[in-house]
């Protein structure tokens, strides 16, 4: 619950967004990538990140922006090891709603901004980690 008020939320939860809202895929994910590199004119990937993160709050690196070009203003809220909440202004995760199968069954899709770099890369992490959402209207 304590982390619930810091806006970090398990892999498990279901129903996290409001009605008429649903926790996109990695799929919808990747649609919005190539729509931020299509709508900024990036021919290549690995600039996505630096058109959502917002422009403050992200610890500096030399030669990385923030220019958040389509105001989607993600945060560096950080992530949780289990117990905190760590490395708030380097890092933001946010779950996707793509869970593995298999052996993996326990892990899902997240997709991680820094403050390293200018792109976003997907993992996937235990569903016990607390990580970020972000909701996307049906």
């Amino acid at each position: 619950e304590a982390l619930e008020k810091e806006g970090l939320y398990d892999g498990t939860r279901q129903g996290i967004c409001p009605n008429g809202w649903h926790l996109p895929s990695q799929v919808e994910w990747d649609l919005l990538e190539a729509t931020v590199r299509d709508i900024c004119g990036d021919e290549k990937t690995g600039t996505e990140g630096k058109h959502l993160k917002s422009k403050t709050g992200w610890a500096s690196k030399e030669g990385i922006t923030s220019d958040d070009a389509l105001n989607f203003c993600a945060l560096p809220a950080g992530e949780s090891n289990g117990s905190q909440i760590i490395c708030v202004g380097a890092y933001l995760q946010i779950w996707t709603s793509t869970a593995l199968t298999g052996k993996y069954q326990d892990e899902a899709y997240d997709d991680w901004f820094t403050y390293k770099s200018d792109d976003i890369v997907t993992f996937d992490s235990f569903k016990k980690n607390a990580r970020s959402v972000r909701c996307l209207k049906n």
